[in-house]
């Protein structure tokens, strides 16, 4: 008489119980990611550089609530991380870009000094402490 080992199996899928609340928590999980990416992109758009795919979260749109379609970082080490994006690949070029993507921007959104800005300015560097 022998313990055989018969996993309650869910008709419909005809999977293991188990393995389907496995992987519907981690469609959860990523879902939860993508929408959390979502808000972050919303706020910063530049940080998309640091990813290895373009992100769209337009309706049919590559991303999915899967393990496999989640962008990665650049630096990432996943092998579901696209190689083959021409865009940056390391991290070092990435943060070269953004470093130059701030140099570029510097004052662009700063209207020009006055004469009398200028003057006080001119005036506080040339104190004697």
């Amino acid at each position: 008489m022998g313990n055989s080992f018969e996993p309650l199996v869910d008709s419909h899928f005809n999977q293991p119980i188990c393995c389907l609340s496995l992987s519907i928590n981690s469609q959860s999980r990523c879902e939860d990611a993508l929408e959390i990416l979502q808000e972050i992109l919303h706020h910063d758009s530049s940080l998309r550089v640091w990813f290895d795919r373009d992100i769209s979260f337009e309706v049919g749109g590559e991303l999915s609530a899967d393990i496999v379609s989640l962008p990665r970082l650049v630096t990432s080490r996943s092998h579901e991380k696209l190689s083959d994006d021409s865009r940056l690949t390391s991290k070092q070029s990435v943060k070269l870009a953004v470093v130059e993507h701030a140099i570029s921007s510097i004052g662009r959104d700063t209207a020009p000094a006055s004469k009398d800005e200028v003057s006080k300015l001119d005036e506080f560097l040339n104190t004697d402490d």
